[in-house]
């Protein structure tokens, strides 16, 4: 937990730090951007990579549209995908089974 809070807040004054050199793009991905999801793209990736395609690269555009139409690779949208659409669906999900007390249906007869 204070790791994520670490990370987060590295982020925070990277993005937010004043510098003619970063541009939006670089700050929004600084604070919401998912950094552990591409190396695992790269890792998985590349394993199934034939000896003449050369190495997938995320974030260029030759290897995005690649892994985008080849059913052995994952997406740019895999790091959306486990930083933000799991944790949402999960926390739904959960909200979803939190009911109070059923009254009991059916069952055995206690007059046998």
């Amino acid at each position: 937990s204070s790791g994520i809070n670490a990370e987060y807040g590295v982020a925070c004054i990277h993005a937010l730090s004043y510098d003619e050199n970063l541009s939006l793009c670089t700050r929004l991905w600084a604070l919401a951007g998912w950094y552990g999801a591409d190396e695992l793209r790269v890792m998985a990736n590349n394993t199934q990579r034939k000896e003449g395609e050369g190495d997938w690269i995320p974030n260029t555009w030759k290897s995005e549209i690649e892994a985008f139409w080849r059913h052995d690779c994952f997406a740019i949208s895999f790091g959306f995908l486990i930083k933000y659409f799991s944790c949402c669906l999960l926390f739904v999900v959960s909200l979803i089974n939190i009911h109070g007390p059923q009254p009991f249906v059916g069952g055995f007869n206690d007059k046998a």
